[in-house]
């Protein structure tokens, strides 16, 4: 049936004009979608009937089998489904067919009408096929990024944009368009497969891996990531941790709270007024917002607050610009007294602290109060003991005062109970001593006559003699008594893999004091610097370090040492002494106090050891503060004489 009888059938049913378009509308719509579907069989069936045969005639010569000219096989073509996966080749054919290119000349020539078949078969299924594949891009190349996307992508993730992991790769292939981010110019190799293996691994020494997780940094080393952290951590502190920006900022300082307080007695009435807030005036003086908020509430309400509180914001609320730095001196000196600042690099480790900022407890249940005596002093030492309130009232308030005693280093203590028997004991002994002399004297000539070292334990057994008056009498006398000097403290606990390093050993405990050894080429934070196959100490709050050299000869040597700071960028410095220790002998060859960042070298001095003598490096903290204390230390004693033997305590 044709349209036209098709519209005829349908008007002579006497329909309205609006209704007959509407029927011939929807008749031509269902016609059309007809004949498409009657289109797409008629093209495998024309291409079974028409064009397979006319490739079979004059073109499987050259496209068929072992000799395929242009990469083209027209073989493989069975259906119209095998041309539809060939796009691109039957675009070639077309070209070919309407150029008239092919068959060539000196070939067997189709008929015209034929050619004309099969030419508009080919170029109608092309038409079809673009109308169907509207809107779709085929086939795309899963492509690699370029290099600058690679580049970029990698900075975004992590952060670090002086990362530059493509800069050994190959300049990107820009293709026939001019892109350089088209899939088929973008040509992976094996070589390039291994730059990017070892771009990766450099990518890789930037991961720093915390308690959090895992986050990128500029630097590679560790060393330079702890610095790195450890600035990042001060810049923030640094804020609000001292009243100039200019100033140079205290390490170990807590929060300043003088602009604070300043901009509260500044700004108190603009406030009260409520002509300022309290956001506004932090804002203006460059303050945290919450802590000022928090100061201002403790001044508006000081009743419910402690005592201690209670009597600082009666005081801001009194103060003045001009009398508010006393208030603030106060302040201050009670912040240094209620909290503790613990050395960051510690924090975690097991015996440390876990927290930076470490509340203290400043009321005590007992005090020890020390007061050194002048031994070289003549007249009489009286020492005063008084308490008072600290605040409140007195009730229930009582003080004990107890084991009062005189103290001497090396001796045991004497009890001031027990002052008057022990004047007695030495007054006996003293007329003892002298009642005896002439025996004490008669030994003494006797044992400067012996070849050996006399033994005073025989020989004051055999005579009756005290053996400690005998040893005085010795040596008033100049008869020289070798007595080894006898070390004690010795730290007995081992320590390994300190700060995660295998190389890093010692002795001591896991905080302090220790002594570390680096055996390795390698200088490393532990968080102070450890120095290549070098030693390093840090003392406690109350304790000194000692590295020593005990003498196996006698007879002349040559003593020199170094003392460094090897946590240099926090803490005070530290004490040190350079002694020599024979018998009950102490000789100080060098004393003083080191500088944060300093470094001192002790020449060599020349001094006569007995054997048994002992030549120690003192380390211990310097005004009481021990934070960042790790100290280098060497100590080099040469044999002046004789076989001239060299003991290095680095090296040993």
């Amino acid at each position: 049936m044709t349209l036209k009888n098709a519209i005829g059938c349908v008007v002579g049913k006497g329909s309205q004009i609006v209704s007959t378009q509407l029927v011939c509308f929807v008749v031509f719509c269902c016609f059309s979608y007809t004949n498409a579907a009657v289109s797409q069989d008629g093209f495998d069936q024309q291409f079974r009937l028409a064009v397979i045969p006319f490739l079979k005639t004059y073109c499987h010569e050259c496209h068929s089998g072992d000799v395929v000219e242009a990469d083209i096989n027209f073989t493989q073509f069975t259906s119209v489904t095998d041309v539809r996966s060939e796009i691109k080749t039957w675009v070639k054919v077309r070209n070919v067919l309407q150029n008239s290119e092919m068959p060539p000349k000196d070939s067997e020539q189709p008929a015209d009408k034929m050619h004309a078949v099969v030419r508009g078969w080919v170029t109608g299924f092309l038409k079809n096929e673009a109308k169907v594949r509207a809107g779709d891009p085929g086939s795309v190349v899963l492509r690699r990024l370029n290099n600058s996307e690679y580049t970029y992508t990698i900075r975004d993730l992590t952060g670090v944009e002086t990362l530059d992991p493509t800069r050994e790769f190959p300049v990107d292939g820009a293709a026939g368009e001019g892109f350089i981010n088209t899939g088929d110019a973008l040509s992976m190799s094996a070589n390039l497969v291994r730059k990017y293996l070892d771009a990766a691994s450099e990518i890789a020494k930037h991961a720093v891996f915390t308690p959090s997780g895992m986050r990128f940094s500029t630097k590679t080393t560790r060393r330079d990531v702890v610095d790195e952290m450890m600035d990042e951590i001060r810049g923030f502190y640094q804020q609000h941790s001292h009243s100039s920006k200019s100033a140079e900022i205290e390490e170990q300082s807590l929060l300043h709270v003088g602009s604070y307080l300043h901009a509260i007695v500044n700004y108190r009435q603009l406030i009260q007024k409520g002509e300022m807030t309290i956001g506004a005036v932090a804002s203006r003086c460059d303050l945290s917002s919450k802590y000022l908020q928090t100061l201002w509430a403790l001044c508006e309400q000081p009743q419910q607050h402690t005592f201690l509180l209670r009597q600082f914001a009666e005081r801001i609320n009194t103060a003045t610009p001009e009398t508010i730095g006393l208030v603030i001196a106060d302040v201050e000196s009670w912040q240094k007294s209620l909290w503790k600042l613990n050395i960051v690099g510690h924090i975690g480790r097991s015996g440390a602290p876990a927290a930076w900022q470490e509340s203290v407890n400043p009321v005590v249940r007992s005090v020890n109060l020390m007061q050194e005596i002048d031994t070289e002093q003549k007249e009489d030492v009286v020492v005063w003991l008084q308490t008072r309130v600290a605040g409140g009232d007195s009730v229930n308030d009582y003080v004990v005062w107890e084991s009062a005693r005189l103290e001497k280093e090396g001796e045991e203590p004497i009890m001031l109970a027990n002052v008057e028997a022990v004047y007695q004991r030495y007054v006996s002994i003293r007329e003892e001593s002298l009642k005896h002399a002439a025996e004490y004297l008669e030994v003494v000539a006797a044992a400067e006559q012996l070849d050996s070292e006399p033994d005073l334990k025989k020989l004051s057994s055999e005579h009756d003699l005290d053996e400690v008056a005998l040893r005085v009498w010795m040596s008033l006398m100049g008869v020289e008594i070798v007595t080894p000097f006898k070390i004690t403290g010795h730290m007995l606990k081992q320590t390994k893999s300190a700060a995660g390093y295998k190389f890093i050993n010692g002795w001591g405990l896991p905080a302090t004091p220790g002594l570390t050894a680096n055996s390795s080429d390698t200088a490393v934070r532990i968080p102070g610097l450890a120095h290549p196959h070098g030693i390093t100490v840090h003392p406690s709050p109350t304790q000194f370090v000692a590295t020593a050299w005990q003498s196996p000869i006698a007879g002349a040597v040559s003593v020199e040492s170094l003392v460094a700071d090897a946590h240099d960028n926090c803490g005070n410095g530290v004490e040190y002494f350079l002694r020599h220790l024979s018998g009950q002998q102490v000789n100080e060859l060098w004393h003083g106090e080191l500088d944060r960042g300093g470094k001192i070298v002790f020449a060599p001095k020349r001094i006569h050891v007995k054997k048994g003598d002992v030549v120690a490096v003192f380390i211990g903290p310097r005004a009481g503060e021990y934070s960042c204390d790790l100290t280098r230390v060497d100590l080099t004693v040469r044999e002046v004489d004789g076989k001239q033997r060299e003991w290095d305590l680095a090296k040993d």
